[in-house]
């Protein structure tokens, strides 16, 4: 049983990785068509970390859902 626990953590960290990967070579080659520098490696990573420190703001007279 402890096995399958290893085995689906292991793969949801490697499609995370590939999904971080792909979306960092996705950005850098839209730079370099574009004749732009493009991000660093760790954008992926300080994007997601950006969008994890937001704060959700909901006016005082609207409705929360």
């Amino acid at each position: 049983m402890i096995y399958i626990f290893y085995f689906l953590f292991f793969g949801f960290l490697l499609t995370a990785i590939i999904g971080l990967l792909a979306s960092w070579i996705d950005r850098k080659v839209t730079a370099k068509v574009q004749y732009r520098v493009g991000p660093p490696l760790l954008q992926p990573l300080i994007d997601i970390v950006k969008l994890l420190g937001k704060e959700t703001l909901i006016p005082a007279g609207s409705s929360k859902i």
